[in-house]
């Protein structure tokens, strides 16, 4: 059966960290991330509630990142993507290791908070090793198997 994790990690144990001291009335939150054979990380992410001229800036001159795209702009959000670099170790490729999947990631100033998905416990066992090993900070907020299916419905769509 498969688990779902929640963490609290600080903002340097993942991508953006400057980005996000730097714009600290910001919100990161992660949409998708696509991992890429050759171990590049590109995120889909939208950035809300600030400056988003002093927040692009930040992006562009941010260590962690590389190659951002803005994709959509709206009233209340904007969606980018961009690889982030292979120079950090973080969180990500911590759970890139295991094969877990982050079904959520908010980011803001000090933190990042993240659920994830694990295909069994053993692999969140392997997971906090690979922190460990790699010196990566994070905090495990809650530890638990789903109750019900998230399917179709979750998006509002209906059967046909």
């Amino acid at each position: 059966m498969s688990v779902i994790a929640e963490f609290k990690v600080p903002a340097e144990a993942l991508a953006l960290s400057e980005t996000l001291e730097q714009t600290p009335e910001m919100i990161v939150e992660i949409e998708r991330v696509v991992a890429h054979d050759d171990d590049r990380v590109m995120p889909y992410f939208w950035g809300r509630g600030g400056d988003y001229t002093e927040f692009e800036a930040a992006i562009d001159n941010d260590p962690s990142t590389q190659s951002v795209m803005k994709l959509d702009e709206y009233e209340d959000g904007t969606l980018y993507r961009a690889e982030w670099t292979q120079n950090i170790e973080s969180i990500v490729y911590a759970y890139l290791e295991v094969g877990a999947t982050i079904l959520e990631a908010t980011g803001r100033t000090d933190n990042w908070e993240l659920r994830m998905r694990f295909d069994t416990e053993d692999l969140v066992a392997d997971f906090r090793n690979y922190c460990r090993e790699k010196n990566i900070p994070y905090e495990l907020l809650r530890l638990y198997h789903p109750s019900e299916p998230k399917g179709g419905g979750q998006y509002g769509l209906s059967p046909k």
